[in-house]
C-alpha cells in the first residue's frame, strides 16, 4: 500500500464492503458534515463545560516510555494546551483514552457512529496539544475515529510487517503494543526495524479514519485536537478478544497480570 484510499460519504452497505471487508485503512470524507458535533465541540465549549469536572492527563508516549500521570481539572487544562505547541522531547500533556460521554452523556446525541450497528460499541475520547503522540501499537477490535477539531497524523503498518516492529508484553487494554519508539528507534536492540515501510495520512477536522484490528499505526498531533474513537466489537471480536480481553484486565487491575509492565499504571518513581 502506497497511500490510504479516500472514500466519499460511504452507505453503511459500501463501508462495510470496501472499509471492513477490505482489511486496510480507510479515509472517509463528508460523513460529519452534518453531525452536531462539528462546530460545536471545540477547546473553548470544553473548557467552559469542563469547569470543575476532573480529569486524568498523560504526559508523552506511555505505550513505550514509562507512564506518568497526574489529574487537572478540565477547563485549566484546555486553557493551558490551547495554541500551545510541544517542544521535541518535551512530553506533551494529554487527555487520552478519555471516557467523553460518562462526562457528557448529553453530546451522544452530537454524533452517529451508527456504521457499527448490531456491534457493541467502545467510544474514547482524545484532547490534546500539537505534539501530542500516541506510540506504535495495534488494536484488537476495528476502529471508527472522527476529527472534530484541529488534525492528526497517521502512520500505518500492515500486519505482515509485524516482524519488524517487535511486539511486547507490555500491557494495555485493547492493544498489542512495539517495543520500538519510532521517533527515536534504537538500531542495536531493533535491528529489522529499519526495514518496516509505514504509510501516512493526515486526518483533518471533518473527516473519519476507518482503521482495522491488527493493522499497526501511531498517531500525532498536529495543532490542538479533539477526537473520538469508536471500537466496534463483532460477536467474533465479542467472543476471541473481548471478553478474555476484559478478563485479563480484571486480573490486570488486581496486579495478577503484568503488574508494573503496562501503559495505564504510573511505576514507582515516575511521580511529576
Amino acid at each position: 500500500m502506497e497511500e490510504i484510499r479516500r472514500i466519499h460519504r460511504p452507505g453503511r452497505r459500501e463501508f462495510l464492503r470496501d472499509c471492513v471487508g477490505a482489511d486496510e485503512p480507510v479515509l472517509l470524507t463528508g460523513l460529519l458534515d452534518d453531525w452536531p458535533a462539528m462546530g460545536k465541540w471545540t477547546p473553548e465549549f470544553f473548557e467552559r463545560e469542563g469547569e470543575g469536572k476532573r480529569v486524568r492527563i498523560e504526559y508523552g508516549n506511555v505505550l513505550q516510555d514509562t507512564p506518568r500521570f497526574s489529574e487537572w481539572e478540565l477547563g485549566p487544562y484546555l486553557r493551558h494546551i490551547r495554541g500551545r505547541t510541544v517542544s521535541p522531547g518535551e512530553p506533551a500533556p494529554y487527555l487520552a483514552y478519555f471516557d467523553l460521554f460518562k462526562y457528557f452523556p448529553e453530546l451522544r446525541k452530537d454524533v452517529d457512529f451508527s456504521y457499527w450497528k448490531g456491534r457493541i460499541r467502545i467510544p474514547i475520547g482524545w484532547i490534546g496539544p500539537s505534539g501530542s503522540f500516541t506510540g506504535l501499537h495495534y488494536d484488537i477490535a476495528p476502529n471508527l475515529f472522527a476529527q472534530f477539531h484541529g488534525s492528526k497524523e497517521f502512520t500505518f503498518y500492515p500486519p505482515g510487517q509485524s516482524r519488524y516492529l517487535y511486539p511486547g508484553r507490555k500491557y494495555d487494554i485493547g492493544s498489542v503494543l512495539s517495543e520500538v519508539d519510532s521517533r527515536r528507534p534504537d538500531p542495536v536492540r531493533f535491528p529489522l526495524f529499519g526495514k518496516a515501510r509505514g504509510v501516512k495520512t493526515v486526518v483533518e477536522a471533518g473527516q473519519m479514519l476507518f482503521t482495522p484490528a491488527g493493522w499497526w499505526h501511531q498517531v500525532l498531533g498536529l495543532e490542538t485536537s479533539i477526537s473520538v474513537s469508536c471500537f466496534g466489537f463483532g460477536i467474533k471480536d465479542t467472543l476471541t478478544r473481548g471478553l478474555p480481553g476484559a478478563f485479563l484486565h480484571g486480573l490486570h487491575g488486581m496486579g495478577l497480570y503484568r503488574k508494573g509492565n503496562c501503559a495505564c499504571h504510573m511505576q514507582k518513581g515516575a511521580e511529576r
